[in-house]
């Protein structure tokens, strides 16, 4: 992941201030309602980056936190951070201010670490994301439908395993789908028309809250598309209901970021806030 540097304008690899300073930015933001990295620093020893990323983030926010570990030990180890920032095991499972964003494989195959982290965190009683995500044309149909249906299916095999493990274990699924993929590049777009609501749909048909996208754009800089990419996708995902929307900040399919767009978004989410808050008709009002 890279970052566009808001100083120079230059486009860098980022190092573990940027993930810092990304925290202090969205814990200062007033329509940011939790924080994750943002960045993954490469400055610090790439084996265990992702402590690096957990205490920048207990140390520079008082946010709920949402993060994300590339193996089951370090899903352990931020666990284990939070406990010690909660003041026990006890305190941290009475009021979890920190939940893994779990990533699958893929709707029809779980990966091992996946099933370890999703077991773990059901048995101690702590809410959890299970995200399995497919790439439309390369392991699911290239259509909305068939790619939602193949998602779905790792859903369920997530949400189940959870309740059998500790029933009553809070579970979040994804409110968007992995899109079809241009097999050209291999790359998919990161912002897609018909993504979120069939998504968004099933999450809240199976009445579970729903993790949804937005915020994001395909776009390298801070231009017109950009603009127009984050505004849509953060009215899509309003429209479609999702509960968390992550992915804010995010560019260049899901490489790059940038604090000056998520200071953006923070003024976008306000608008769409108010403009679907309603209006107070009282006496004082109309006086």
């Amino acid at each position: 992941l890279n970052i566009l540097d808001h100083r120079t304008g230059e486009r860098r690899r980022p190092v573990r201030t940027d993930v810092e300073e990304a925290a202090v930015l969205m814990d200062a933001l007033p329509e940011i309602s939790f924080v994750m990295s943002t960045f993954l620093p490469e400055d610090v020893d790439p084996r265990i980056y992702d402590r690096y990323q957990m205490d920048a983030m207990l140390n520079h926010t008082s946010k709920p936190i949402v993060f994300v570990s590339p193996d089951f030990e370090g899903c352990v180890a931020a666990v284990e951070m939070c406990e010690v920032v909660a003041g026990g095991v006890e305190a941290f499972q009475r009021r979890p201010f920190a939940t893994c964003y779990i990533n699958v494989t893929s709707g029809l195959v779980a990966n091992a670490e996946a099933l370890q982290k999703c077991m773990y965190l059901a048995g101690k009683g702590l809410p959890l994301l299970y995200i399995p995500l497919n790439a439309g044309g390369v392991n699911s149909p290239t259509t909305t439908a068939g790619c939602m249906a193949a998602m779905n299916a790792g859903i369920l095999l997530g949400v189940v395993l959870a309740q059998l493990v500790r029933e009553g274990t809070p579970v979040a699924v994804p409110g968007w789908n992995g899109g079809p993929y241009n097999l050209k590049t291999m790359v998919g777009n990161y912002v897609l028309a018909d993504e979120q609501g069939v998504a968004t749909e099933m999450g809240k048909y199976y009445d579970l809250p729903v993790f949804g996208l937005g915020g994001a754009t395909d776009a390298k800089v801070l231009d017109q598309q950009c603009g127009a990419e984050v505004a849509l996708s953060l009215f899509t995902a309003l429209l479609h209901g999702a509960n968390i929307v992550h992915d804010i900040g995010f560019m260049d399919s899901g490489l790059q970021g940038s604090l000056q767009l998520i200071a953006i978004c923070n003024d976008l989410i306000g608008w769409l806030r108010a403009a679907t808050a309603g209006v107070v008709v009282d006496e004082e009002t109309l006086a």
